[in-house]
């Protein structure tokens, strides 16, 4: 992506839009990292302080991504096979909790809210997958990418969709005052007093994926940069940025509540900048500077 600013843009600009793209890479890294730290010390160790929390996640994600970009993405089918286990066994656990009705009456707010919740989850969940771009260049030559993003997106959608669909039909109305309804649905899977207490592996697979989601955006972070100033080796740069996203996360919201409004009302707009302006940009002058090379040289000819 550095390159391609670089060449479509011209020097100057290009790397303007590069160093916009570096800051948003490394929000991600920091905003994805006080959002699971608030987690853990508000649900499973509240008596912990947050900051040793962040340290020890994003110092486990910079280890991570120094050893590598194959290393880093060796696991990931299996964190995708143990997503897809999970959902299928709670669903079937939760099935005789659930009630349909909860969905009715369909369409009953206003039309705004639906474009707002379109676009937050649009815009937040999968827009993010942006920073993909950035490990495109490290896969096997020869092979085409638009299949595997095209069903990754497809089984992200699927995934969300039966989640929520659960959520709704066992919680109702419930779910719009729950801060992570998710957890609160599987505290009620009880299965004869021997299967209790599943949400434990939901706080361990969410950590996981939170991890691997945050070691992509740190590595974004670091090749971005290493290509913007010309460095050899991006690795270094873990650490470094490692601890300055440690000291972001620290200091980005005062309270939950603010956290809170972030994610409401102003996340989706802070990405779609990122993820949808400035590549429409980029792709535009691309094209209008290839139809009037071809022009050109067809002039000369």
């Amino acid at each position: 992506m550095i390159e391609i600013n670089d060449l479509a843009l011209g020097k100057v600009v290009g790397k303007l839009f590069s160093v916009l793209y570096l800051w948003f890479f490394f929000s991600l890294v920091f905003l994805n990292t006080i959002t699971i730290g608030s987690f853990v010390v508000g649900y499973i160790m509240p008596e912990t302080p947050l900051m040793a929390v962040i340290i020890l996640f994003i110092l486990t994600c910079a280890y991570s991504v120094r050893k590598g970009v194959e290393s880093m993405t060796r696991y990931s089918a299996l964190f995708v096979i143990m997503v897809l286990l999970f959902i299928a066994a709670n669903v079937s656990m939760l099935i005789k909790e659930m009630d349909f009705s909860s969905f009715f009456p369909i369409f009953s707010f206003p039309v705004t809210n639906y474009i707002q919740a379109s676009h937050t989850m649009a815009a937040v969940p999968f827009c993010d997958v942006i920073v993909f771009m950035m490990i495109f260049p490290h896969v096997e030559k020869g092979r085409s990418l638009r299949k595997p993003v095209f069903l990754g997106l497809t089984f992200g959608a699927i995934t969300l969709l039966v989640t929520i669909v659960r959520d709704t039909a066992v919680l109702g109305v419930l779910g719009a005052y729950l801060t992570l309804p998710t957890l609160e649905v599987l505290r009620l899977i009880n299965i004869g007093n021997t299967l209790t207490k599943v949400e434990v592996f939901f706080i361990i697979l969410l950590i996981i994926l939170q991890f691997f989601k945050t070691s992509v955006a740190l590595f974004a972070t670091v090749k971005s940069a290493s290509q913007i100033f010309g460095l050899c080796s991006y690795k270094a740069l873990a650490v470094v940025m490692g601890a300055l996203a440690a000291g972001f996360a620290a200091m980005a919201f005062p309270s939950s509540a603010e956290m809170a409004y972030w994610g409401r009302n102003i996340a989706a707009h802070y990405s779609t900048f990122f993820e949808a302006v400035l590549p429409v940009i980029t792709l535009t002058v691309a094209l209008i500077r290839k139809s009037y090379k071809g022009q050109k040289e067809v002039g000369a000819s």
